[in-house]
């Protein structure tokens, strides 16, 4: 599972606007994208909240210390998802943790 994270302190900077533009692109090229929002503001889940797609899911974690559990947690969801005897090699997957 690929991580990237994007974080600054400085409110206002484009890290919202920044992670919806790297996910969408990254769905579009078929990788799986989940979001994880840490800022309090809730700009990424109010977007997804207007969105009439599912995806990319996002994941609102307010408590820094989750972040790490909730990653993990994605990667078990992934690596127990069944698979067929001889699968295709699984799409590539992004978590976005966006930091206030």
């Amino acid at each position: 599972m690929l991580t990237l994270v994007l974080a600054t302190q400085k409110g206002g900077s484009g890290k919202s606007t920044l992670a919806i533009g790297l996910a969408l692109v990254a769905m579009q090229a078929g990788h799986t994208v989940r979001l994880i929002e840490t800022d309090s503001q809730g700009t990424l889940s109010n977007w997804q909240a207007r969105r009439s797609a599912a995806e990319p899911i996002v994941e609102p974690v307010y408590n820094g210390r989750e972040i790490e559990q909730r990653l993990l947690s994605l990667e078990r969801r992934r690596s127990s998802t069944p698979r067929a005897a001889s699968p295709p090699p699984p799409p590539r997957r992004f978590a976005m943790p966006i930091c206030a």
